[in-house]
C-alpha cells in the first residue's frame, strides 16, 4: 500500500531519484546503478536526473485512480 507522500509523488509527471528510492525501498546509489543498467527509465535535465512516473506506475501496477492523478483517461 502506498503512503500519502508516495501517492503525491506518483501523481506528478516525474519524481527525483531520492523519491523513487524511498518508494521502492532501494538506496539512491542502487537507483543510479539501475538507471545506468537501463532497468529504470530516467531523463537528465541539466545536471538533474528525474524519473518519469508513468513507467513507475506501470512497473508497480498502480492505476491512476489510486494515486489521485487527474491524467486518468
Amino acid at each position: 500500500m502506498l503512503n500519502e507522500r508516495s501517492k503525491d509523488w506518483l501523481s506528478r509527471p516525474t519524481c527525483s531519484v531520492a523519491q523513487f528510492a524511498e518508494m521502492v525501498g532501494m538506496s539512491r546509489n542502487a537507483v543510479y546503478v539501475a538507471i545506468e543498467r537501463g532497468d529504470v527509465q530516467a531523463v537528465r535535465i541539466g545536471k538533474r536526473i528525474v524519473i518519469p512516473t508513468a513507467p513507475v506506475r506501470k512497473l508497480l501496477r498502480i492505476d491512476e485512480a489510486s494515486t489521485g492523478s487527474a491524467e486518468a483517461a
